[in-house]
């Protein structure tokens, strides 16, 4: 050990060197800790971790979208049905009107032929 002045330098580095030296020390120490704490609040996880997440992910979203695509066909056979039930309602509506008229016709018919019963009124028209 050299010594100088009565001191004895163990390192021999100059109070720079050693400000420089302590600055190094101090930035690995720091990044050390700071990795530390990324495991510790689960920001740096192992590769095999984030490819299990990355899977599960991948293999979630695949079935919502095959889920969306089967209630997409669902909806569009159900809106078949509606459609075909509201044509044959359409259809319907015109026929009992059909019939009505035909039924209103017939009363009509009916009652100009019947005889009217004394203190009645003849109506043509059908209630």
């Amino acid at each position: 050990m050299p010594e100088t002045g009565g001191r004895v330098e163990l390192l021999s580095i100059t109070a720079a060197q050693a400000s420089v030296l302590g600055s190094i020390i101090a930035a690995l120490v720091g990044t050390v800790v700071y990795g530390f704490r990324l495991v510790y609040v689960g920001r740096l996880v192992p590769r095999s971790t984030v490819d299990a997440l990355t899977d599960s992910a991948e293999q979630r979203v695949k079935a919502a979208k095959e889920y969306a695509e089967q209630k997409a066909a669902e909806a569009a056979e159900y809106k078949a049905a509606w459609l075909a039930s509201e044509k044959a309602r359409h259809e319907q509506d015109v026929q009992i009107g059909e019939l009505m008229e035909s039924s209103r016709t017939t009363v009509a018919i009916l009652r100009s032929i019947a005889p009217v019963p004394p203190g009645e009124a003849r109506d043509v028209v059908a209630p």
